[in-house]
């Protein structure tokens, strides 16, 4: 999640996350967004929180807990099926 100081939508985000990185369904890591060595700054700083998995942006600005958990659930579909 890229984040920064400070950004209660930030910190909003992951109290609603909580229970799925409780559960072993995500891995958050915080990035901050304003250090100098941030390569997405320019592209990513007015949008934060911007969540990517695997690699992908995939919300930003605001958390959609239900969008997320579907998201979620798909992936973890494609992940068995590749097993079966």
């Amino acid at each position: 999640m890229y984040t920064r100081p400070g950004c209660t939508l930030c910190e909003d985000a992951v109290e609603e996350v909580q229970h799925l990185i409780d559960a072993g369904r995500i891995v958050l890591r915080r990035v901050d967004i304003d250090l100098p060595e941030n390569e997405r700054y320019q592209v990513w700083r007015y949008d934060i929180p911007v969540f990517k998995i695997r690699g992908l942006p995939t919300m930003m600005h605001q958390l959609d807990l239900d969008a997320l958990t579907r998201h979620l659930n798909q992936l973890e579909l494609a992940e068995r099926s590749k097993t079966d």
